[in-house]
Formats: structure tokens, C-alpha cells, sequence
């Protein structure tokens, strides 16, 4: 099991260790912003949320995915070092490694995401009863 889904591997552990440390606090989606900008429509919010969504997803290609590309080329000499050296045996090994690799980063994704959306119907479900604004809309 340690060999097919190379869990020990450090590579492994720099991929979850720098998201947590870096990326701990990420969110696609910041509710806060939304919140201190009510009363809004919802086309605003709508708004507000795919360019939070757009500028998440920019920082995660920009830092996120260029971080993780550098470590894994700082450890190249370990990922070679347990992969066999005949050539199916090679492919099929890479394959494997960079798929655990890819199952890390995918679920790293998904807790972000849901993150997100717990975040985002926390703030909705405040009005689920109905709204409290007295005010007037701005249209």
C-alpha cells in the first residue's frame, strides 16, 4: 500500500505541509467582503462571487500550482530513485506517483471548494426566515 499510493514519500508531506502552512487560509470566496457590502442584489452578489471565484482561482495558478511544481522538481533525485529503470516498469511507476501526487492536490482542491460553499450558505442561511432590512434598495 505505502508503494502503490507513496503516502510516506516526501513529496508527499511538502504538498500537504505547504498547504496548510500557506494556504490554510484560502478561501474561493470571502464571505466577510460580501457581508460588510450588504444590502446587496443578487445580481451583486452573483457578482461579487465570480470575480472572489476568478481572483481564488488566479492565486491557486499563480503560487499554488508553481509551488508545487518547484517542489517536485527539488525532489526529482527521490521520485527517481523509486522508479524502476526498464521502461513499461518506469511508465507505469510514473504514473502512479504523479496519480498520488494529482489525488493530494485534487483533494486539496475539494476542501477548498467546500470550504467555500459552507462559508457562502452560512451567509445565506441568516435569511432563511426571511430578510430583516428595513431599508430601501438601491437599483
Amino acid at each position: 500500500l505505502e508503494k502503490s499510493l507513496h503516502t510516506t514519500h516526501p513529496i508527499m508531506l511538502d504538498l500537504l505541509e505547504y498547504w496548510n502552512q500557506r494556504m490554510g487560509d484560502f478561501n474561493l470566496i470571502k464571505v466577510e467582503e460580501i457581508r460588510d457590502a450588504l444590502p446587496l442584489t443578487i445580481e451583486q452578489i452573483q457578482a461579487m462571487v465570480a470575480a472572489q471565484s476568478k481572483a481564488g482561482a488566479e492565486l491557486l495558478e499563480r503560487e499554488w500550482v508553481v509551488e508545487c511544481v518547484e517542489m517536485i522538481k527539488n525532489q526529482q533525485s527521490s521520485i527517481e530513485a523509486i522508479v524502476p529503470q526498464d521502461e513499461n516498469g518506469r511508465r507505469l511507476a510514473m504514473e502512479h506517483f504523479f496519480s498520488a501526487i494529482a489525488t493530494v492536490m485534487s483533494n486539496q482542491l475539494r476542501g477548498a471548494v467546500q470550504k467555500a460553499l459552507n462559508d457562502f450558505i452560512g451567509l445565506l442561511e441568516v435569511y432563511g426566515n426571511g430578510n430583516t432590512y428595513t431599508g430601501t434598495y438601491e437599483r
